[in-house]
């Protein structure tokens, strides 16, 4: 599937095999790198590493279970984020 996914999309920058805790715990993302996450709920993360999903996403995080899936907005974060981020940028000499 991920040869798929790479001849599909031939310009993909990196491939990191690993588990999302891993990936997190790494610091491989950074804030609103990625428009939606999908997190499998049987992964047990911590209040930090669900706070680390939140900012890597721009517009949500999913979490599936089973067949249900769990929708979080993350549009709001997003967006006070991003005005802190430029303020700073503005004020910085």
């Amino acid at each position: 599937m991920l040869n798929m996914l790479v001849r599909k999309h031939p310009r993909v920058a990196a491939i990191y095999p690993m588990s999302v805790i891993h990936a997190l715990d790494s610091g491989r993302f950074t804030d609103g790198q990625f428009d939606w996450v999908f997190i499998d709920s049987t992964v047990r993360l911590t209040d930090t590493q669900r706070t680390q999903v939140d900012r890597i996403a721009r517009l949500a995080v999913i979490d599936v279970r089973d067949q249900a899936w769990d929708l979080r907005d993350v549009r709001g974060a997003t967006s006070e984020r991003l005005v802190t981020v430029s303020s700073q940028m503005r004020a910085a000499p």
